[in-house]
């Protein structure tokens, strides 16, 4: 927390932290290592919230789900391969099937909750 006070944030008047977790840290997770990291950098981001908010530095959480990248992809198409399915129609129908949130919205959650327009937003969990 006092690295968190430096003097670019304290001499700005205040600041903005937002922490990037995942909702492995709010459900169940297939990991119990990175569930349970993820479930405290959550908890972290409550207890800087709190005590950050009387030098006005805001602090948020954002835990994304499933994201449609390269890398989640790969997991799709592994677990279709497991299963014996490798054609083009059988990855659509799993991404598709998956619910996978678009990185753009999560980049436009986080530009937001860095803006000026969220000066009200303090020590909120956004999920999805």
């Amino acid at each position: 927390m006092r690295q968190a006070r430096r003097p670019l944030l304290t001499a700005a008047g205040g600041g903005v932290l937002v922490l990037v977790s995942s909702m492995a840290g709010v459900g169940v997770s297939s990991s119990y290592a990175y569930g349970a990291s993820k479930a405290a950098l959550n908890n972290l981001g409550n207890a800087l919230a709190a005590n950050l908010a009387p030098a006005n530095i805001r602090v948020n959480v954002v835990a994304p789900g499933g994201i449609d990248t390269s890398m989640k992809r790969s997991v799709i198409a592994a677990d279709l391969e497991r299963q014996g399915k490798t054609a083009e129609a059988d990855m659509a129908q799993a991404v598709s099937q998956s619910g996978l949130g678009d990185p753009a919205g999560v980049a436009r959650v986080l530009a937001w909750l860095a803006s000026d327009d969220a000066d009200y937003v303090r020590g909120l969990l956004y999920t999805r």
